[in-house]
């Protein structure tokens, strides 16, 4: 199980528009069919002044949920960020990466658009 600081480290290097693609495309499930995903899912985080901060991981055998500060905007709102386990690594389930996307008006093969 990851711990809470694995995954912040993570979700910073995720978000990061500075770290290579091909050092984050294994971070979201299924982010095979759309290796831009994860950058998309960062532009929308960007774009919607979104920052993550886990707080708390919740172990779920092989998938784990990580309670969290989301923040938008200025505003600290809970949120409860999934990951899976694939190919040896969590990532980030591909069903909140589309829906981050989807709240921004994004879109992306990965998420059947």
């Amino acid at each position: 199980m990851p711990t809470v600081d694995q995954l912040n480290q993570e979700l910073q290097k995720a978000f990061d528009p500075n770290v290579p693609l091909q050092e984050k495309v294994d971070m979201v499930q299924g982010a095979q069919a759309d290796p831009e995903l994860i950058n998309r899912v960062a532009e929308a985080a960007k774009k919607a002044g979104v920052t993550v901060v886990v707080t708390k991981v919740n172990d779920l055998g092989n998938s784990v949920t990580a309670d969290a500060n989301l923040t938008i905007n200025g505003q600290v709102n809970p949120a409860v960020v999934p990951f899976v386990a694939e190919d040896g690594r969590w990532k980030l389930e591909k069903g909140w990466a589309c829906n981050m996307v989807n709240l921004a008006q994004l879109s992306s093969p990965a998420c059947g658009q």
